[in-house]
């Protein structure tokens, strides 16, 4: 799945490491860039450990290919990208072009939050219409600043998280309120998470013929 800055997450396998391949020697501070997963830089990973949030820990990301790309020196006001692949599939931005030992070395370490997903969700029916008709049970929630629920493939924050992300990587992420059902919420549960504009290959469009 290419996602934001032109990342392609490759599924976990039988040992649970993420494996990126992906766009350098630029990478955004913080990206979501498979359901459920959020992965961040080592200047990131060093200052969410000094930050008080509990509840999650860091994993290696494997860095299976880095493709040279300064895409975040493109025009941002622009009607198209740049650069289109040969092929105009926004996935050959990164599958269509080698490796680049350089920018791999360049970008450094990379990790995923290792999410607490213990916490259980609710809908009234199997297939809903919208996310917001997916409920945390809040009773299942223990008390975790950032973490994962089964049967969805959110990111919930507290209040704390979501004031410590704003301040430390702004403009990065969105919040949307988290519903939750079996009971009030707790004060400090903020909700849900999601990315936000990230640059000029957010969606990458095809050229047209």
């Amino acid at each position: 799945m290419i996602s934001v800055a032109g990342t392609f997450v490759r599924p976990r396998g039988a040992g649970g490491v993420l494996e990126i391949e992906r766009t350098g020697p630029f990478v955004p501070s913080i990206t979501l860039p498979g359901i459920g997963e959020v992965v961040v830089t080592e200047e990131l990973r060093r200052s969410l450990g000094r930050s008080g949030l509990k509840g999650f820990g860091f994993e290696t990301v494997v860095k299976r290919r880095i493709v040279r790309s300064e895409w975040n020196a493109w025009d941002q006001a622009a009607d198209e990208p740049a650069e289109f692949p040969e092929s105009g599939e926004p996935e050959d931005y990164v599958l269509g072009q080698p490796h680049s030992m350089e920018a791999d070395e360049q970008i450094g370490d990379l990790w995923a939050l290792d999410l607490n997903r213990d916490a259980q969700t609710h809908r009234e029916r199997r297939i809903v219409q919208h996310r917001n008709q997916i409920k945390l049970v809040t009773s299942t929630w223990h008390g975790q600043d950032i973490f994962g629920a089964q049967g969805a493939g959110f990111i919930y924050v507290t209040e704390s998280a979501k004031a410590w992300l704003e301040q430390n990587v702004p403009g990065h992420l969105m919040f949307e309120e988290g519903g939750g059902h079996g009971g009030r919420l707790n004060s400090q549960f903020s909700g849900r998470v999601r990315v936000t504009r990230l640059g000029p290959l957010v969606q990458c469009p095809r050229r047209v013929a």
